[in-house]
């Protein structure tokens, strides 16, 4: 994986890798800018699914307290199967 700073307020690391098959949980540990330690734990069970998620357009900006529809296409790239896609943003309320 490798970091995209191309947004300076979140950085994020984009990457391609092998889910196992079993359930598993996220964690990331490393040194933040100042050279302190961190880790962050994901206490939530996560699964490998094959289903492909991509939005139909591209948002360049969001209105700040507005509502924005988007639209998603869904497709199964694997085995026939019945899947529960939940859906939410990025804030904490």
């Amino acid at each position: 994986m490798h970091a995209d700073s191309s947004d300076r307020e979140f950085l994020e690391f984009l990457g391609t890798l092998d889910l196992p098959k079993d359930s598993f949980r996220v964690a990331v540990s490393g040194r933040d800018r100042k050279g302190r330690s961190y880790q962050r734990f994901f206490p939530a069970l996560f699964h490998a699914a094959t289903v492909e998620v991509l939005p139909e357009r591209i948002l360049d900006e969001l209105t700040a307290g507005g509502t924005t529809p988007v639209t998603f296409a869904l497709r199964n790239v694997g085995a026939s199967g019945t899947f529960k896609i939940i859906v939410t943003d990025g804030i904490n309320s």
